[in-house]
């Protein structure tokens, strides 16, 4: 729908501003669409406007195509946290926990501090890589890095419970 709207948009000779493409970045499912828009995005002058960028590196992550997010990350001049988040989130959605130590690493050289939502990330990857050795090590940065205070723990909650029970199951 929001495709057919913009092509009207277009028809009519109104150019989008940055507002219009990250309102249709929060619709796209598909990869295809996603290109379009990386395109569209190109095509307007709008590759640096980071939130814009941000959402398509994020949408990129969600339509599986982690490489084309990571080249959208690497042509861009400036960098936030949410960026390094995004790019991490979509490594972790393919379970890549070594790449996302290495972009820890790099984040942090960067002057980047993590997030919860960067350890997040890699727990959610070492969860699908399913490697004890590698959760030793992430389980030991996250302690380093003074997160070992979730607010989870100390109240058991169905979160805690539910990743105690997954990590059962998974023996």
């Amino acid at each position: 729908m929001s495709f057919c709207m913009f092509n009207e948009m277009r028809i009519e000779g109104i150019e989008p501003s940055v507002v219009t493409l990250l309102g249709m970045v929060c619709g796209v499912l598909e990869l295809k669409h996603v290109k379009c828009l990386h395109c569209c995005v190109v095509l307007y002058g709008f590759e640096i406007d980071i939130a814009l960028v941000n959402s398509m590196i994020n949408m990129y992550g969600k339509c599986g195509s982690v490489y084309d997010a990571r080249d959208l990350f690497e042509m861009m001049d400036k960098r936030d946290s949410i960026s390094w988040n995004s790019l991490i989130s979509g490594y972790a959605q393919v379970g890549n926990v070594r790449e996302i130590l290495r972009l820890l690493y790099r984040m942090r050289i960067e002057g980047v501090d993590p997030e919860q939502q960067t350890f997040g990330s890699l727990v959610s990857a070492n969860v699908i890589e399913n490697d004890l050795e590698l959760g030793k090590l992430v389980h030991g940065l996250i302690l380093r890095a003074g997160f070992n205070l979730d607010a989870h723990i100390p109240d058991k909650d169905v979160v805690l419970w539910t990743a105690m029970i997954s990590g059962a199951c998974s023996e």
